[in-house]
């Protein structure tokens, strides 16, 4: 097998190398138990807060959830909204 060689790196690149190298190990060092415990709890209590909101799925069937999208949700983006009438013509 040959044996490819390497260009040295550039101060640039190596300067790059680094500081990337530093930013993910700042970023390890944050992932924690008590992070993951604390962002969990949030997702949780945000789900509470918002559960007024959701609508009930259980006396739909499987097939009218997934009808190929013929009773999708009402487009609330009036930019979406001109791209959906755009493509329809």
């Amino acid at each position: 097998m040959s044996e490819q060689i390497r260009a040295s790196e550039s101060d640039y690149v190596q300067k790059a190398r680094l500081k990337m190298e530093s930013q993910l190990k700042k970023n390890d060092q944050k992932i924690t138990p008590q992070a993951l415990k604390a962002s969990a709890e949030g997702i949780r209590r945000h789900i509470q807060e918002h559960a007024e909101e959701r609508k009930t799925l259980k006396d739909k069937s499987v097939v009218a959830l997934f009808d190929g999208n013929a009773h999708s949700a009402g487009v609330h983006s009036i930019f979406v909204r001109n791209l959906q009438q755009k493509l329809a013509h």
